[in-house]
């Protein structure tokens, strides 16, 4: 394996501990406490999104950049709203910001 191979694993990795935090933030609440780790699910999610971004930046390092592309994330946003609105107006989601 090579070192970007194992990098790539890596991110994939806690790419899906950053998930499963996220998962967790809205299962049981981002100030739950759960007593084993001591932080509360949104510090857990805060961990795991930090050592998602460290693997970013050592993948960057090697030369494979996968910044963000910023006309992707505006379109993204976009659609998010666009998709929130369509959930809202069927009853499925009830605390959205103004759409």
């Amino acid at each position: 394996m090579k070192y970007s191979e194992y990098l790539l694993t890596c991110f994939a990795e806690e790419a899906t501990e950053t998930a499963k935090e996220a998962l967790k933030c809205i299962r049981f609440g981002v100030n739950d406490k759960f007593e084993e780790y001591g932080q509360t699910n949104l510090e857990r999610l805060r961990v795991e999104y930090s050592d998602m971004v460290a693997i970013i930046r050592d993948l960057k390092a090697i030369g494979i950049d996968i910044d963000v592309i910023e006309t992707r994330v505006k379109e993204k946003q976009a659609r998010n709203i666009f998709f929130a609105q369509i959930s809202k107006e069927r009853g499925i989601l009830d605390d959205t910001p103004k759409l």
